[in-house]
């Protein structure tokens, strides 16, 4: 397992919309994402269980993953989250991205 400490970079309350883009990138690597905050850690392909944990910006989370192939699957999930889970950030990683073909995308 590999897990990586990250700080939000954001104003206020986490978004539906930021917690929706997280899980689709999430969804589109192959191992299972975690993210943990004040002890509650939850599914990251999850919308709702994101918005459970009630981040806020300058809030510190942990991000877990199960190793299949690399870090770089963690390394995107730390990139957006630190860059402020913005819709040009997600833009950009997701072109890089190739569309999710497993079952768990919906």
């Amino acid at each position: 397992m590999l897990k990586t400490i990250v700080t939000c970079n954001f104003s206020g309350p986490l978004k539906r919309k930021q917690a929706a883009s997280f899980c689709d990138i999430s969804k589109r690597l192959k191992p299972e994402v975690r993210l943990k905050k004040d002890g509650r850690m939850v599914n990251g392909k999850v919308e709702v269980a994101i918005l459970s944990l009630g981040i806020k910006g300058g809030d510190k989370i942990t991000i877990e993953i199960e190793a299949y192939e690399t870090e770089s699957d963690l390394k995107i999930l730390a990139q957006f989250i630190e860059g402020g889970w913005n819709d040009e950030l997600y833009a950009e990683i997701i072109k890089k991205m190739p569309f999710p073909t497993n079952q768990n995308y919906i």
